[in-house]
């Protein structure tokens, strides 16, 4: 279900789509506090993804 969620809403910021359950997708992914699931979406393109893989690879100093 979320994974449809996700495609629907990507298809609203890409292409200006709505869908049915916008509130439904908005319930899962706003703030509600600490002590309940809250669902984390991002929609990256190909470069977003090269810096966020950058930011998380351990850079090894190379030895002289």
């Amino acid at each position: 279900m979320l994974s449809f969620l996700c495609r629907e809403q990507a298809k609203l910021q890409w292409y200006g789509e709505s869908y049915e359950y916008r509130d439904f997708f908005r319930y899962l992914t706003d703030s509600r506090g600490t002590s309940l699931l809250q669902w984390k979406v991002a929609f990256k393109n190909e470069a977003d993804l090269k810096k966020l893989e950058n930011s998380l690879t351990k850079k090894v100093p190379k030895s002289a």
